[in-house]
């Protein structure tokens, strides 16, 4: 994801401050980059959310024989391709000729659609990896301190009290940086998206460029916090 998100940074700049979007061939050629390279550092995010949700639930069990994993990973991938598909269909290029400026993006048949899997596919995804921490929760308890059961002493009471406490913190920060880093998600996604839909797809490059690039380092900066937790677990 880093790859995809920093590639599609120096690209922009290249297109923008290199090449200057003066005409329509280089106008088409930031449009193609930028749908691309946005879509695949979507797609990468929608599968860290699946991987999050396999490591939690069955992390010795091989992918192939965890159903719930396949299940999530195939239903994710084809809406995602869906909506993906019909943006690359339906592409806005236009040159605007009293101010010679690149005007992109996505009509809102596409946006539309585009915007509503992304919500779906994020609740669902963050829901279920919340559902399968339940277990570890209750396990450990959030109001109350874990003990586990071995011989009885001062010191190795002291030491696994300790244990617990650090446990129940490690996982209400999990949860809660779960539950941040889905608005993280979504929130620049949807804006991007009303913007599409307000000015008809014909948003100015510089703006659309803009408006992607933040919503990738959102991504970036979710999938970074998120997996040093679960680490630290």
């Amino acid at each position: 994801m880093y790859i995809a998100v920093f590639s599609f940074i120096v690209c922009s700049a290249v297109m923008v401050a290199g090449q200057g979007l003066y005409n329509y061939r280089l106008c088409f050629g930031a449009t193609w980059i930028c749908l691309i390279l946005y879509t695949v550092a979507k797609f990468v995010i929608y599968v860290f959310l699946v991987e999050r949700i396999h490591v939690v639930r069955a992390p010795f069990v091989r992918r192939s024989r965890d159903w719930l994993y396949l299940s999530c990973l195939v239903l994710m991938s084809v809406s995602f391709l869906a909506v993906a598909v019909n943006a690359y269909l339906s592409p806005i290029i236009i040159m605007e000729a009293d101010d010679g400026r690149c005007h992109m993006g996505i009509p809102g048949k596409a946006s539309i659609p585009f915007m509503s899997v992304d919500i779906v596919v994020d609740v669902v995804l963050t829901s279920v990896f919340i559902y399968l921490l339940r277990p570890v929760v209750k396990m450990h308890g959030l109001n109350k301190t874990h003990v586990v059961r071995v011989p009885k002493s001062p010191i190795l009471g002291r030491e696994e009290e300790v244990h617990g406490t650090a446990m129940r913190k490690s996982i209400r920060k999990l949860l809660w940086k779960s539950l941040i880093g889905s608005l993280l998600i979504m929130i620049p996604t949807i804006a991007n998206m009303i913007q599409f839909y307000i000015m008809q797809g014909r948003e100015l490059a510089l703006i659309c460029l803009t408006l992607c690039t933040l919503d990738g380092k959102c991504d970036c900066l979710s999938v970074y916090t998120n997996t040093w937790q679960v680490l630290t677990i």
